[in-house]
């Protein structure tokens, strides 16, 4: 099995309809998030704003980069178009509120990653690379100098005292 590996998720509504998701690629993910850049700002700060008129915008697309697969119909029983994604988007802004909700929160938590439990285990098992800290560092992250091994080697006694 290759490194590159996307969950995926299915969200299921009554009568046997579904939408599949996939999480993204960081390629989809920056497309998604640049979104978010512009217009005129109604909440956040310099680290993170976020702007009117871009919101809605940001959540069809998240929406809309996550879908994979699924078996959603119009009013007249025909199955909304998957392909191309200009078609999907314009079917995700037809669907009953309530539906888009259900589908971007699944798409939210997907795409958010493996989630806080993971990065604990991570930290568990990789304390020193997940922190960044160098073993033996003093408080400014200076770690000591080594000490020169190029020299003859020691010969220590049953003690481990050297000779």
């Amino acid at each position: 099995m290759g490194f590159i590996k996307y969950r995926t998720s299915r969200v299921e509504f009554d009568g046997d309809f579904y939408v599949v998701l996939q999480e993204f690629s960081q390629g989809k993910a920056a497309r998604v998030e640049g979104l978010l850049t512009g217009g005129t700002v109604i909440k956040g700060d310099a680290s993170g704003q976020i702007s009117e008129g871009t919101v809605g915008k940001w959540q069809i697309e998240e929406v809309a980069q996550s879908i994979v697969d699924w078996n959603l119909t119009d009013e007249n029983d025909s199955l909304l178009p998957l392909e191309p994604i200009e078609a999907r988007r314009a079917a995700l802004k037809k669907l009953p509120k309530w539906a888009f909700e259900r589908i971007w929160q699944a798409a939210r938590t997907l795409n958010e990653g493996p989630g806080e439990e993971a990065a604990k285990q991570d930290e568990a098992r990789f304390p020193d690379a997940v922190s960044g800290s160098v073993a033996g560092a003093d408080d400014n992250g200076y770690a000591p100098e080594s000490e020169d091994v190029s020299s003859a080697p020691v010969v220590l006694d049953g003690d481990g005292n050297a000779v």
